[in-house]
């Protein structure tokens, strides 16, 4: 089901920017890039290290990274049991 980034081209605003500025077109993020951003920011890499690394955009790691926190937060809100609900104040 994940997608392959092979043969796919970057995208180069232009003819100006060096080929190492280039960012891969959007692609959903695989599970496997999920944990690997998850385990950099872990280990204190800098969002530049981590964007190159996943040869992602800066900003598209940092609000991946955003999401990914909101969705486990939600995760730990849900009852432990189904048809459990919590209760309100």
């Amino acid at each position: 089901m994940g997608h392959s980034r092979e043969g796919s081209k970057l995208n180069c605003g232009s003819a100006k920017e060096k080929k190492d500025d280039c960012v891969m077109p959007r692609i959903r993020w695989t599970l496997e890039e999920n944990e690997r951003l998850l385990s950099l920011i872990a280990d204190g890499k800098s969002w530049t290290f981590i964007s190159a690394a996943l040869r992602r955009d800066t900003n598209s790691a940092k609000l991946h990274a955003g999401r990914l926190r909101r969705v486990a937060m939600n995760d730990e809100r849900q009852p432990v049991e189904p048809g459990l609900k919590a209760k309100g104040k």
